[in-house]
């Protein structure tokens, strides 16, 4: 039996960047994996962002958002657990640990 795989989209508010990533490969993934975005300091969602974008703007507006920012974007990472320890998520990845306030669940 083959299970989907899991996607995790972390970023810093979960407002527009995740968001839009997550709606993406919820597109693209056709239905073989389950993607959920979350935040390390989560702020208001803003949907406009989200429904109104084509794939090629969320495609160019996160290759520059990168470039501009100079981020350290490594791909792929691969989620192997998520658990609470105290106010925190501690979230195991295949590059190590990352922590954050709080996940949020999208369905």
């Amino acid at each position: 039996m083959n299970e989907k795989k899991r996607v995790l989209i972390l970023c810093t508010g979960n407002s527009a960047r995740s968001q839009m990533a997550e709606g993406l490969l919820r597109e693209l993934g056709e239905g073989k994996c389950a993607v959920e975005s979350a935040g390390v300091a989560p702020s208001s969602v803003r949907r406009e962002a989200v429904e109104a974008t084509t794939r090629d703007e969320v495609i160019s507006y996160l290759e520059q958002y990168e470039e501009r920012y100079k981020l350290p974007v490594v791909r792929p990472v691969t989620v192997r657990a998520v658990r609470r320890e105290k106010e925190n998520f501690v979230v195991e990845t295949s590059l190590g640990a990352l922590t954050a306030r709080e996940i949020r669940e999208r369905r």
